[in-house]
């Protein structure tokens, strides 16, 4: 790896550990009900990161912060009750019965304020805009191919020959 990689790759991991999950990841985890504007203003900063991400490491880090598994809800509430330490040490476990980020946000697309279901949106469009086969598969195929999977267990069975 060359001295500009490794230095790409040092400061993607310094983003992810000192500011995506601490500040940028508390904030998408908002119910929109609570805080509208601050789950505005963490869905656009984040779509904006992403359409602005220009290093292979940067980018990567990114979009792995975006499919990686968040605890469930039910955690994040006992999380909130506890101490910062206690509660960083449940953020640091990847979800158990938690769900993948971009599920949690998806869920804002149908929320009552259209300003949290546009960010949401955007959000999902600088992502899929990276055109990352990864993503793509993720974010589009896999639940269409889920979706399919139960289409196909509703058909009637053939007939016998």
């Amino acid at each position: 790896m060359s001295t500009d990689g490794a230095v790409a790759a040092r400061l993607a991991a310094l983003l992810r550990l000192a500011f995506l999950r601490p500040v940028l990841l508390p904030q998408l985890l908002l119910d929109a009900e609570d805080d509208t504007v601050s789950l505005v203003a963490a869905c656009s900063f984040f779509g904006m990161l992403l359409r602005c991400a220009q290093s292979a490491p940067l980018l990567r880090c990114l979009l792995q912060f975006l499919v990686t598994t968040v605890p469930s809800a039910e955690a994040r509430v006992a999380a909130s009750r506890l101490s910062v330490a206690a509660a960083s040490a449940i953020d640091d476990v990847s979800g158990a019965g938690g769900d993948k980020l971009w599920l949690v946000l998806a869920r804002h697309f149908c929320c009552a304020d259209a300003r949290v279901c546009v960010a949401a949106l955007q959000l999902f469009g600088a992502a899929l805009d990276t055109h990352c086969e990864d993503v793509l598969l993720e974010l589009c195929l896999l639940p269409l191919l889920r979706f399919g999977d139960a289409v196909a267990s509703l058909a009637p069975a053939p007939a016998p020959a």
